[in-house]
């Protein structure tokens, strides 16, 4: 019989249940024709539920010790190496007391496993949460494309990544952690041929399902680049990429190592988050660092140990929700160089002097 001549069905109190969730389609009575529009929204509502579903809540409302204080962050390092030196109180004071964000590069796998494992267990006795930034990516801040780059190291092949990724998440284990995921990695997308990106998807892809076998109860955050060098329409497609299918992955971080003021990073990453719901990842979190835009930026937006900056807002969990943030973070370390350049000409990248860490205290030039 044609569509068109079929009588007409009646649906009495038709309820579509997608767990607890009830969505009442009303009474209805209508052709198979007309039933098509109204079962397909209704196909995105409940597409819509299942992605909101598997995007982890914010993990920082779950740790009441707030933030875990790693001691192997270069400052403390420095503090511990140099405790007589005139700089030192104010130093402790001004960056050393807050707790600031442990970068894991490649170095050895094995070692590494069991360092993660001891700081995730003293910060869970402490009810406080470790916050990690995985730095091993392959052609890691495209220092083998551009020489004007300063944190080149990466690790070698998609092997020696995947290997790296799986000891690391094997360390955390069954704790709780939260892990940055790679900055630069999707803001550098668009520098790379097809070949290297689909390489760097792999290699993230890599690192988000071995954190979902290994460490179940860890969260991650993508890169999600800044206000500055990077639009939502352009870090967005590869954030959809890697969050779909995946149950770990909270959102992104913003403003990592850069100096954009808070709020103009929180406005940029309200926009992303919009991106991302349109896109079937609804209620996505982020995270900004704020650890040396006090001031923002400079007039050019240089992002190389600009002259004149300074520390910003102390790291919160508490008071992050303001911004529309789950956290403010400091992810780079006050006084850890970005290099040869600017206000530290002679620090290699991540070296802690005491000189920057006080231009950055007292906002001078």
């Amino acid at each position: 019989m044609p569509e068109s001549t079929r009588p007409a069905e009646t649906v009495q109190d038709v309820v579509l249940t997608v767990g607890a969730v009830r969505i009442p389609l009303g009474q209805l009575t209508a052709t198979a024709t007309t039933w098509r529009p109204v079962l397909a929204a209704a196909l995105r509502t409940i597409a819509d539920l299942i992605a909101q579903a598997t995007t982890p809540p914010n993990p920082f409302t779950s740790c009441p010790g707030g933030l875990y204080q790693f001691s192997e962050t270069e400052p403390l390092k420095w503090l511990a190496a140099n405790p007589k030196h005139p700089q030192a109180k104010i130093i402790q004071e001004k960056i050393g007391a807050h707790p600031m964000v442990q970068w894991v590069g490649p170095g050895d796998a094995d070692g590494i496993r069991g360092w993660v494992t001891d700081h995730c267990q003293r910060a869970e006795r402490a009810g406080q949460m470790p916050v990690w930034m995985a730095y091993a990516i392959i052609d890691r801040d495209l220092a083998d494309i551009d020489p004007t780059q300063f944190s080149g190291g990466g690790t070698n092949s998609l092997a020696e990544y995947v290997a790296w990724a799986e000891n690391f998440a094997r360390g955390v284990g069954q704790h709780r952690a939260v892990v940055l995921v790679e900055t630069d990695s999707i803001l550098h997308m668009q520098a790379l041929n097809k070949e290297q990106q689909r390489e760097r998807l792999s290699a993230l892809r890599s690192f988000i399902d071995a954190f979902a076998r290994f460490a179940p109860n860890a969260v991650l955050y993508l890169d999600g680049g800044d206000s500055r060098w990077a639009s939502p329409e352009q870090v967005g497609p590869w954030i959809v990429q890697l969050m779909d299918g995946a149950t770990n992955i909270r959102g992104f971080a913003a403003n990592v190592s850069n100096f954009n003021t808070t709020r103009d990073v929180a406005e940029f990453a309200a926009t992303l988050q919009r991106y991302l719901a349109d896109h079937g990842h609804p209620d996505t979190g982020f995270v900004i660092d704020t650890s040396r835009n006090g001031k923002g930026p400079d007039q050019w937006g240089s992002w190389c140990n600009p002259h004149g900056r300074q520390i910003g807002e102390a790291p919160t969990t508490t008071g992050a929700q303001r911004h529309g943030a789950d956290a403010l973070l400091w992810v780079k370390a006050p006084g850890s160089s970005d290099g040869e350049c600017g206000a530290a000409p002679t620090a290699r990248s991540g070296l802690f002097t005491p000189e920057l860490a006080m231009k950055l205290i007292t906002g001078a030039e």
